[in-house]
C-alpha cells in the first residue's frame, strides 16, 4: 500500500500533494503578477504550447467540467517541457446549499523526464490569483498611464482579486465604483474593503459604474450582455474576465466591435470568450482580434495606438498562466518543507 509521509527539505519526492490552504501559505498577488507576465512573454517568444480545452457539461449539478492543458519550454532550442501539466476545473452550482464551494479546481504537474506525475495541487487559490494577475497585466499594457478610476463589475472573490490586482499594479487608482446584480451583496463587499484602500462607491446600475472609468473591470458568470456601447468613455480599457464557457457574455456583441480587442488565446476566445458572439452573430471574423497580449508583451505586435482607443481584453483563462503558477508553489513548497508525499 502506498505511504504518506511529511516532505522533508532533503527528500526527492515523486509525488507531493498540497491544500489549498498550504497553496495559500506560499503564494500572494505581488509574486502573481511578474510570473503570470513573465508566461505571457514566453508565449509571445513561441516557448509554450497551449492544449485545446476539453469541457463536459453536468445537468445534474447544472454545472461543468473543464480541462486546460500545456507545456513551457525554457528555451528556443529546448525539447523538453520545463514545466508540464494541467488543471481539472469544475463548477456545481448546487454546492453551495451544501456548505461546499461551487468552483473547485485541481492542478497536476508532470514530470517531463519519467512521465510520472510529480504533483497534485489545490488550485482554486492560483485559479484566482492568475486570473487577476492575468487582468492587471492587460491594463498594464492596454490601459492609459496613470489610471485614476476602475470599475468593477460583480461583487465575488474574483471582484476582490482583480481590485488587489490592480491597486497593486496602478497607485494612482484613487476612484473605485462597483456594480452587482445582488446590490446589498455590493454594499457588504464595499464594507468589508473599507479601509483597505480607496472607499468604494456601489452604483445603482451598471452604466453609473462604469461611465467615468478609466478601467473597467467584468468578473461575473452572466451569460448576457452588462456592459452597452456608448456608456464607455474614449481611452478606456475594459478587462473581461467573465466569459470563459460557451454561451457566456458580459460585453454586448456592438461595444465589442467598437473596441480594439486583444486576447489572451484565440484559439479559446472564439468558443469560450467574449468574441464567441460576434462570431456565431456573422459579425466579424477573428481578424477583429488586434493581437495576444503574449504577442504584445513579447514586443511582437503593438497594443493601444491612441489615447482615445477604446481596448478590450477577452480572458478566457489560460493554461500557462495556472502552470508557471503552480511550478513557482511547487519549488516554495520543497523549500518550506511544506506538503505531503506519497512514495510509491
Amino acid at each position: 500500500m502506498p505511504r504518506f509521509t511529511t516532505l522533508s527539505a532533503e527528500s526527492s519526492p515523486q509525488l507531493l500533494f498540497l491544500s489549498e490552504a498550504q497553496v495559500a501559505e506560499l503564494i500572494t498577488i505581488h509574486q502573481v503578477m511578474p510570473l503570470v507576465e513573465e508566461a505571457f512573454i514566453a508565449d509571445g517568444k513561441s516557448l509554450i504550447e497551449t492544449f485545446p480545452v476539453i469541457s463536459y457539461g453536468i445537468p445534474s449539478a447544472s454545472g461543468g467540467w473543464v480541462i486546460k492543458s500545456g507545456a513551457i519550454r525554457a528555451t528556443e532550442n529546448s525539447t523538453k517541457p520545463m514545466v508540464l501539466g494541467l488543471k481539472v476545473g469544475a463548477y456545481w452550482a448546487h454546492n453551495e446549499a451544501s456548505g461546499l464551494q461551487n468552483h473547485n479546481a485541481t492542478i497536476m504537474l508532470v514530470d517531463a523526464d519519467t512521465g510520472l506525475v510529480s504533483t497534485i495541487l489545490g488550485a482554486n487559490v492560483i485559479t484566482s490569483l492568475r486570473t487577476a494577475a492575468a487582468g492587471a497585466v492587460s491594463s498594464k499594457w492596454l490601459a492609459k498611464p496613470n489610471p485614476k478610476r476602475i470599475a468593477i463589475i460583480g461583487a465575488g472573490d474574483q471582484a476582490r482579486a482583480q481590485l488587489e490586482a490592480h491597486l497593486c499594479m496602478f497607485p494612482s487608482l484613487t476612484e473605485l465604483t462597483m456594480w452587482n446584480r445582488n446590490e446589498s451583496r455590493a454594499i457588504r463587499f464595499a464594507a468589508d474593503w473599507a479601509g483597505q484602500g480607496p472607499g468604494i462607491h456601489v452604483s445603482p446600475t451598471v452604466e453609473d459604474a462604469v461611465k467615468m472609468a478609466d478601467i473597467i473591470v467584468t468578473s461575473t458568470p452572466s451569460k448576457r450582455a452588462l456592459v452597452f456601447n456608448g456608456w464607455i468613455k474614449p481611452g478606456a480599457h475594459i478587462c473581461a474576465v467573465g466569459s470563459d464557457a460557451p454561451g457566456k457574455q458580459e460585453i454586448e456583441t456592438r461595444l465589442v466591435m467598437e473596441c480594439s480587442v486583444f486576447v489572451d488565446k484565440r484559439s479559446q476566445t472564439a468558443t469560450i470568450g467574449e468574441m464567441q458572439h460576434p462570431l456565431q452573430e456573422g459579425l466579424a471574423t477573428m481578424d477583429h482580434v488586434k493581437a495576444e497580449l503574449s504577442e504584445v508583451c513579447a514586443g511582437a505586435r503593438p497594443g493601444r495606438q491612441s489615447d482615445n482607443e477604446i481596448t478590450l481584453f477577452d480572458s478566457s483563462g489560460v493554461s500557462f498562466q495556472d502552470l508557471i503558477v503552480a511550478e513557482h508553489v511547487r519549488k516554495q513548497a520543497i523549500v518550506h518543507s511544506l506538503g505531503s508525499t506519497l512514495n510509491r
